[in-house]
Protein backbone atom coordinates (compact mmCIF):
# COMPACT_ATOMS: atom_id res chain seq x y z
CA UNK A 1 0.00 0.00 0.00
CA UNK A 2 2.77 2.45 0.93
CA UNK A 3 4.50 1.91 -2.44
CA UNK A 4 1.29 2.72 -4.31
CA UNK A 5 0.75 5.86 -2.22
CA UNK A 6 4.37 6.91 -2.81
CA UNK A 7 4.06 6.43 -6.57
CA UNK A 8 0.82 8.39 -6.66
CA UNK A 9 2.32 11.17 -4.55
CA UNK A 10 5.33 11.45 -6.87
CA UNK A 11 3.05 11.55 -9.91
CA UNK A 12 1.08 14.36 -8.27
CA UNK A 13 4.26 16.35 -7.49
CA UNK A 14 5.14 15.93 -11.16
CA UNK A 15 1.74 17.27 -12.22
CA UNK A 16 2.07 20.20 -9.82
CA UNK A 17 5.47 21.15 -11.25
CA UNK A 18 4.08 20.92 -14.78
CA UNK A 19 1.14 23.18 -13.93
CA UNK A 20 -1.49 20.44 -14.15
CA UNK A 21 -2.72 20.94 -10.60
CA UNK A 22 -5.60 18.77 -9.36
CA UNK A 23 -8.54 20.16 -7.41
CA UNK A 24 -7.38 20.58 -3.81
CA UNK A 25 -10.61 19.48 -2.12
CA UNK A 26 -11.10 16.38 -4.26
CA UNK A 27 -7.46 15.39 -3.80
CA UNK A 28 -7.70 15.89 -0.05
CA UNK A 29 -10.78 13.66 0.18
CA UNK A 30 -9.04 10.87 -1.73
CA UNK A 31 -5.72 11.17 0.11
CA UNK A 32 -7.32 11.50 3.56
CA UNK A 33 -8.29 7.82 3.50
CA UNK A 34 -4.83 6.74 2.35
CA UNK A 35 -2.79 8.92 4.72
CA UNK A 36 -3.95 7.00 7.77
CA UNK A 37 -2.67 3.69 6.40
CA UNK A 38 0.95 4.65 5.62
CA UNK A 39 4.08 5.28 7.69
CA UNK A 40 5.09 8.61 9.16
CA UNK A 41 7.41 9.68 6.35
CA UNK A 42 4.89 8.95 3.61
CA UNK A 43 2.11 10.58 5.65
CA UNK A 44 4.22 13.74 6.07
CA UNK A 45 4.96 13.80 2.34
CA UNK A 46 1.27 13.47 1.49
CA UNK A 47 0.31 16.29 3.85
CA UNK A 48 3.04 18.50 2.35
CA UNK A 49 1.77 17.74 -1.15
CA UNK A 50 -1.79 18.63 -0.13
CA UNK A 51 -0.49 21.83 1.47
CA UNK A 52 1.30 22.79 -1.76
CA UNK A 53 -1.85 22.16 -3.81
CA UNK A 54 -3.90 24.28 -1.39
CA UNK A 55 -1.33 27.10 -1.55
CA UNK A 56 -1.42 26.91 -5.34
CA UNK A 57 -5.20 27.20 -5.59
CA UNK A 58 -5.49 29.91 -2.93
CA UNK A 59 -2.88 32.14 -4.59
CA UNK A 60 -2.87 34.70 -7.38
CA UNK A 61 -0.97 33.88 -10.57
CA UNK A 62 2.22 35.66 -9.45
CA UNK A 63 2.30 33.70 -6.18
CA UNK A 64 1.61 30.48 -8.12
CA UNK A 65 4.67 31.17 -10.26
CA UNK A 66 6.74 31.75 -7.13
CA UNK A 67 5.46 28.48 -5.63
CA UNK A 68 6.38 26.65 -8.84
CA UNK A 69 9.82 28.27 -8.78
CA UNK A 70 10.31 27.17 -5.16
CA UNK A 71 9.27 23.60 -5.97
CA UNK A 72 11.64 23.55 -8.96
CA UNK A 73 14.39 24.95 -6.77
CA UNK A 74 13.88 22.27 -4.08
CA UNK A 75 13.35 19.35 -6.46
CA UNK A 76 16.39 20.40 -8.52
CA UNK A 77 18.51 19.84 -5.43
CA UNK A 78 17.52 16.19 -5.06
CA UNK A 79 19.67 13.48 -6.52
CA UNK A 80 23.21 13.74 -7.82
CA UNK A 81 24.18 16.92 -9.58
CA UNK A 82 23.60 16.30 -13.27
CA UNK A 83 23.52 19.66 -14.98
CA UNK A 84 24.14 19.71 -18.73
CA UNK A 85 27.00 21.95 -19.86
CA UNK A 86 24.62 23.84 -22.15
CA UNK A 87 21.87 24.31 -19.57
CA UNK A 88 19.15 26.87 -20.32
CA UNK A 89 16.59 27.52 -17.57
CA UNK A 90 14.10 28.77 -20.20
CA UNK A 91 13.69 25.19 -21.41
CA UNK A 92 12.12 24.12 -18.12
CA UNK A 93 8.63 25.25 -19.11
CA UNK A 94 6.34 22.33 -18.32
CA UNK A 95 9.19 20.34 -16.74
CA UNK A 96 8.32 17.76 -14.12
CA UNK A 97 10.21 16.23 -11.23
CA UNK A 98 12.50 14.04 -13.32
CA UNK A 99 13.49 16.91 -15.60
CA UNK A 100 14.58 19.17 -12.73
CA UNK A 101 16.16 16.63 -10.39
CA UNK A 102 19.90 17.08 -10.17
CA UNK A 103 19.99 20.46 -11.91
CA UNK A 104 20.82 22.29 -8.66
CA UNK A 105 19.14 25.50 -9.79
CA UNK A 106 19.93 28.78 -8.13
CA UNK A 107 16.95 30.70 -6.79
CA UNK A 108 17.39 33.21 -9.62
CA UNK A 109 17.30 30.44 -12.25
CA UNK A 110 14.21 28.90 -10.64
CA UNK A 111 12.42 32.26 -10.72
CA UNK A 112 13.47 32.94 -14.31
CA UNK A 113 12.26 29.46 -15.34
CA UNK A 114 8.71 30.55 -14.47
CA UNK A 115 9.02 33.95 -16.13
CA UNK A 116 9.79 36.08 -13.06
CA UNK A 117 12.30 38.75 -14.00
CA UNK A 118 12.86 40.48 -10.65
CA UNK A 119 14.76 38.29 -8.21
CA UNK A 120 13.15 38.48 -4.79
CA UNK A 121 15.14 36.46 -2.27
CA UNK A 122 12.47 36.92 0.39
CA UNK A 123 9.91 35.22 -1.86
CA UNK A 124 11.33 31.80 -1.02
CA UNK A 125 10.84 32.54 2.67
CA UNK A 126 7.23 33.61 2.01
CA UNK A 127 6.57 30.32 0.19
CA UNK A 128 7.96 28.40 3.16
CA UNK A 129 5.66 30.35 5.50
CA UNK A 130 2.63 29.67 3.27
CA UNK A 131 3.46 25.97 3.12
CA UNK A 132 3.98 25.77 6.89
CA UNK A 133 0.60 27.38 7.49
CA UNK A 134 -1.16 25.19 4.92
CA UNK A 135 0.59 22.07 6.25
CA UNK A 136 -0.81 22.72 9.73
CA UNK A 137 -4.30 23.38 8.35
CA UNK A 138 -4.31 20.23 6.19
CA UNK A 139 -2.95 18.13 9.05
CA UNK A 140 -5.68 19.39 11.36
CA UNK A 141 -8.46 18.72 8.82
CA UNK A 142 -7.22 15.31 7.72
CA UNK A 143 -5.72 13.88 10.91
CA UNK A 144 -7.64 15.85 13.54
CA UNK A 145 -4.66 16.93 15.62
CA UNK A 146 -2.04 19.66 15.72
CA UNK A 147 0.73 19.13 13.16
CA UNK A 148 4.36 18.64 14.13
CA UNK A 149 6.63 21.35 12.70
CA UNK A 150 7.99 19.94 9.41
CA UNK A 151 10.48 22.68 8.56
CA UNK A 152 13.91 23.76 9.67
CA UNK A 153 14.73 27.46 9.95
CA UNK A 154 16.64 27.49 6.64
CA UNK A 155 13.56 26.44 4.67
CA UNK A 156 14.53 22.80 4.14
CA UNK A 157 12.89 19.65 5.32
Amino acid sequence: MADKVHEERMALWDRLLQGDVPNAHVLEQVMARLIRSVGDEERDGCVLLLAAVHVYWSSRSSARRTLTAALRYWWSRTGSKARPAEFDHRKLDGAGVLEVMGLHLTWEEALRSVGVRKVDHKALHRVVEQLERAYGEVWQRVLGSKAPTPWTKDGGR
